[in-house]
Order: structure tokens, then C-alpha cells, then sequence
């Protein structure tokens, strides 16, 4: 399911990063509402998912055995808080991190900011419609968010790389996957015999 950045706008999502540790103060008995809805957490408190959402650290230390990205200009869509674009601008000429929530691309940039990196700059974007003209990029990654593909072929050059990192469909839940999969049976597939 796709949003375009209006619907977002339109569904409240053009919200602002609560002051950071404010996630602390959760009520269970007055939550927000939409509290657990992952992207409104996120875009919410960056810094909560920043602090918790390692995977994707794992997951860059793998593609870098993989894919070498040295001297690339990466475009790095649903960047998030930034942990896939500040793994990947150790080798990469450029990375131009997307994301939609204003909030996360802030968070983003104070991130980059902090550690001192040149290469690395941060866009608010529609994964639907990229800000970026055709062949761009030399690759894209995607990790743990949305992908359009077609948008995706457009902004990369040809024979570039499209890398998509995230669990399967089968796995979505890491190692609670077996746990619930008996509970959400047409959501999780399980493994178990």
C-alpha cells in the first residue's frame, strides 16, 4: 500500500519528533492513538527507533560482503533515522537518504551531522515519485520499508544495483515468527513441521 506525501499530510502523518526520551512518558491507560502503528512510532520518536531498530547495522555488515560500493552514488529510500546510508557512506561517493516523515529526515540529518559525514544528505520524498531525474544512482538501497519498483529502475543507472534488505514474508516477525504464527495464522508463515 502506497502513500502519496498529500494522503500523509491528510492522515496527520506531517507530524513533529516529540522531545527526545518523551516515549518514556507512555500511558498505557491513555495512549496515543495509532501508538503502536510502526511508522507513526517512528516518525513520532526517531530516536527510540533509532536507539532499538539494529538490524539493519547487521545487515550492511553483510551486503558489504557482497556488494562493493565504493566510489557509488547511492540513493538510499525509507532511509529512516540513517543507519543503512551512514554504513554505506564509509565506501560510497554520495548517498541521498529519502524518507517521508519530516521528523525521521531531521533526526536523520542531525545524525549525519554528528558523526561528520560530507557524503550523505537527507531528502523528504515519496518512495512513489523520487525527487531525482532518471539514471542517477548506481544503487539503491531499501531497508525495511516500502519500494516502488518502477520508481526504483527509473532513478538508477543501467545495470546499477537495487538491494532490498528486510525479512521474508515467512520470517516477518524475526524469532517470534513461530511463536506467533500459530496465533496469526494468514499473516505468519511458520517453518514448524
Amino acid at each position: 500500500m502506497g502513500y502519496s506525501q498529500e494522503k500523509l499530510e491528510n492522515d496527520g502523518y506531517l507530524i513533529k519528533a516529540a522531545p527526545v526520551e518523551d516515549w518514556r512518558r507512555y500511558n498505557e491507560l491513555h495512549p496515543v492513538p495509532f501508538y503502536f502503528d510502526f511508522d507513526w512510532l517512528s516518525a513520532r520518536h526517531p530516536d527510540l527507533y533509532h536507539r532499538f531498530a539494529l538490524s539493519t547495522v547487521g545487515l550492511m555488515l553483510e551486503l558489504d560482503k557482497l556488494v562493493d560500493l565504493s566510489g557509488l552514488d547511492i540513493i538510499d529510500v525509507g532511509a529512516g533515522t540513517g543507519r543503512s546510508a551512514i554504513a554505506a557512506a564509509r565506501r560510497a561517493r554520495s548517498i541521498r537518504a529519502v524518507d517521508i516523515f519530516e521528523s525521521v529526515v531531521l533526526y536523520g540529518i542531525n545524525q549525519v551531522r554528528q558523526i561528520g559525514l560530507n557524503n550523505v544528505s537527507y531528502v523528504r520524498g515519496d518512495q512513489d515519485n523520487l525527487p531525482f531525474t532518471n539514471n542517477s544512482f548506481d544503487a539503491l538501497i531499501n531497508s525495511w520499508s516500502e519500494l516502488s519498483y518502477s520508481e526504483a529502475y527509473r532513478v538508477l543507472n543501467s545495470g546499477g544495483y537495487l538491494i532490498r534488505m528486510g525479512a521474508p514474508l515467512e520470517a516477518l516477525c524475526g524469532e517470534l515468527t513461530s511463536t506467533l504464527a500459530d496465533v496469526y495464522p494468514n499473516l505468519i508463515k511458520s517453518n514448524r513441521a
